[in-house]
């Protein structure tokens, strides 16, 4: 579970916060004071954890009264040393987690509070964590089988994990003229007043603007300049910082208000381990990062949005074991290049799939992760895996990051597969855990139903099946379009028949009540869609067309608030809005280690909070596993190529950043006869692979067209 965190520095941060020294009957602890909380473990905001019954216990806390007793303490002594009522405090007790690590894992009592700790109210606050601390920790020592188990407190302002929820500016704000015009001035001297303090310039990765409240409606929301850094950046030295930009927004008198917090541009979903060695709690983190329940098939044919990582796994460089499977990505979708011989001018049409570079790069030689040894809450030993911060010395993918790569470079690179294996092996895990329950555990049909899917999977990929192709081209991390947004697209080749036959319809395919709900949240399209009928063309199993944008039908000439869509091996079908020229300042992760690699200029999309047919019940415009996905509009128009999103606060709406297509048809065709030790042959033309469509829908794009221009 995820609860929106509030790092906002509309509120000043306290003069007084510090660290106590205590001491209980376990032994000395520590209170912490910042940022609205008071705590005896450290953590950084958000506040996430995870429920009792996904973890595995060694001590009977998951009995329902030992809970609640402690829960009750909890309230019952923050009611009594704040003199508030049952409706201003109460408490639970969970494991709390570090965001970027979810094996950090502590068990908490969490107190939530209704009113802001204020300067006068510092010293009950910490009079209640202390309080609250010693009882937990006399009555571990005292438990039989509490083991003096050490559990953390934590006091909390309630307004901290409210729900959040993001739009574009309204365009009527009497400022937006004005802040759109100074928009990257303004960037850049946050940037720069950041860059002066070296606990947060180094570390930050995005720049944005939205608003930003508690309410659905934007019009009460607080136009919010966002900065978010990663978790290596102290956040107890943050509030100068926080003061010298927020007193420059101030000066401007356009009613900006500053958020800084820890977060990080959604990074790839990773395998930390071998598949049977995961505990509970990490298998149901990897679901709700994956968004996937695990009995999903899969189709022998690919369509836009389709799950995709490298046929490999990630092995250690010491022992040459394999550790896990390799994160995955979203292919986009189908397109046709035509490819010219230099010499003989001979041209031949591809068809290949489009995804992003860092899709791909586990697939390439010099792909490094690093182990790490680490203890549980409970005392267990276990070793986790991440990807390592930079590609082994002089190894091809340090080349490839570099300058990119091209089939060209003669050099061999493991294939794409569909499914990845993290969904494979994990579907496998699933299938299993079911088949070993008891009979009379599961209704009679189930376990032949479960074994027959559990031997197709593992037919499909004994066969080959999976296979989708190999890798033909890719941008590498240094290509910037002429506005300095980034370039960061793979084409993936089907070489022999079959793979070819995995080529399914460049379709975009979704569930009927999911496109329906897409479609109602747009009061103008959904009273054209009932007036004619369209909903079955929408819904039809056979999908939407994607097709190529006309000219002067681009991401660059959109404004504020047009709509866009996506689909993703995550999240499935979304929408959102664009920020129009309001850009993002944005820098991932992954290139981090390269010199002069710094932020590029995005395309921004806010998402639209909505029922979908997902995990998580409500998405954002992208999640992680749905970067490489391709975005369009209304009626199948591919616009841009996703690469990356950020959740302000874990908002459901979140922020998805886009390269418009156009740019990227450019730099493939630019950069096809350069990357590889030859040049023979270049790239002359990219367009979107054609389907046949239906009379149907072609009336439905006539009149969509008519629609948009009477706008």
């Amino acid at each position: 579970m995820v609860a929106p965190a509030s790092g906002s520095s509309s509120h000043a941060p306290d003069s007084s916060d510090s660290v106590v020294a205590c001491t209980s009957v376990l032994g000395p602890f520590e209170i912490f004071h910042y940022r609205h909380r008071t705590m005896t473990k450290y953590r950084p905001l958000p506040v996430i954890w995870f429920r009792l019954d996904e973890c595995q216990f060694k001590v009977d806390l998951a009995q329902k009264l030992f809970t609640d007793g402690l829960e009750k303490m909890g309230q019952r002594l923050a009611m009594k040393i704040l003199g508030c009522n049952k409706k201003s405090a109460y408490a639970l007790f969970r494991l709390r987690a570090s965001p970027n690590d979810y094996n950090d894992v502590h068990p908490t009592i969490v107190v939530f509070v209704k009113e802001k700790r204020t300067a006068k109210r510092r010293s009950q606050w910490s009079m209640a964590v202390e309080e609250i601390k010693k009882q937990t920790d006399k009555l571990m020592s005292e438990a039989p089988k509490a083991n003096n188990l050490d559990i953390a407190v934590e006091m909390i302002w309630e307004e901290v994990t409210a729900a959040k929820y993001c739009r574009p500016l309204d365009k009527d704000d009497e400022h937006y003229p004005q802040i759109e015009q100074a928009w990257p001035i303004i960037q850049g001297h946050v940037a720069d007043i950041a860059e002066k303090y070296p606990e947060i310039g180094p570390y930050i990765n995005t720049i944005a603007l939205f608003k930003l409240g508690t309410n659905r409606c934007s019009r009460s929301s607080t136009k919010t300049v966002y900065v978010s850094v990663s978790y290596k950046s102290p956040e107890l030295n943050w509030p100068p910082a926080q003061k010298e930009i927020q007193g420059y927004l101030d000066e401007l008198g356009l009613g900006l208000r500053l958020h800084l917090e820890h977060n990080e541009v959604n990074h790839q979903p990773f395998g930390s381990c071998p598949v049977d060695e995961l505990v509970p709690a990490e298998e149901g983190q990897m679901r709700y990062e994956y968004n996937r329940n695990w009995n999903d098939s899969f189709s022998p044919h690919l369509s836009p949005g389709a799950g995709i990582g490298a046929a490999k796994h990630l092995t250690r460089p010491t022992d040459g074991k394999d550790v896990c499977p390799p994160s995955f990505g979203t292919m986009g979708c189908w397109l046709e290049i035509t490819v010219e011989q230099t010499q003989t001018r001979i041209r031949e049409t591809k068809v290949v799939s489009l995804t992003n570079y860092h899709i791909v790069r586990p697939a390439i030689d010099g792909f490094a992760i690093q182990d790490q040894a680490k203890r549980t809450f409970d005392n267990k030993a276990i070793v986790r895996s991440t990807p390592a911060t930079k590609p082994l010395p002089d190894s091809e993918l340090q080349r490839a990051d570099e300058f990119g790569f091209s089939h060209q470079s003669g050099k061999t690179y493991a294939k794409m597969e569909h499914p990845p294996r993290a969904y494979h092996e994990l579907n496998l895990s699933m299938l299993t855990d079911t088949l070993n329950l008891k009979d009379d555990r599961v209704p009679g049909h189930v376990k032949p139903m479960c074994q027959k899917m559990k031997t197709e999977s593992e037919d499909f990929v004994a066969g080959g099946k999976h296979i989708l192709g190999e890798l033909y081209l890719g941008s590498g991390f240094s290509s910037r379009t002429r506005t300095n947004g980034r370039l960061d697209f793979a084409l993936v080749l089907p070489s022999n028949d079959a793979e070819m036959q995995r080529i399914g319809p460049n379709k975009l395919k979704s569930a009927g009540k999911n496109r329906q709900s897409v479609v109602q949240n747009n009061l103008t399209y959904n009273v054209l869609f009932s007036k004619y009928g369209f909903h079955r063309i929408l819904s039809a199993a056979d999908g939407l067309p994607l097709s190529d944008q006309p000219e002067g039908k681009s991401i660059h000439h959109m404004v504020a608030g047009d709509t866009l869509l996506k689909m993703g091996a995550s999240t499935a079908e979304t929408i959102g809005h664009l920020t129009g020229g309001i850009k993002s300042t944005v820098r991932i992760a992954e290139d981090a280690y390269l010199e002069g690699q710094r932020f590029s200029s995005e395309y921004t999309i806010i998402g639209l909070k909505q029922s979908v047919p997902s995990y998580h019940n409500s998405a954002p415009f992208g999640l992680n596993g749905d970067r490489g996905a391709v975005v369009w509009d209304w009626i199948g128009l591919l616009l841009g190529l996703l690469f990356a999103s950020i959740r302000p606060q874990c908002t459901d709406d979140g922020l998805s950043f886009v390269t418009p297509i156009e740019d990227v048809f450019e730099e493939i065709k630019r950069v096809s006869g350069l990357y590889g030790e030859t040049e023979d042959c270049v790239i002359v033309d990219v367009s979107v692979k054609k389907d046949p469509v239906s009379a149907e829908y072609l009336q439905f794009k006539r009149l969509m067209e008519e629609l948009e221009g009477r706008r």
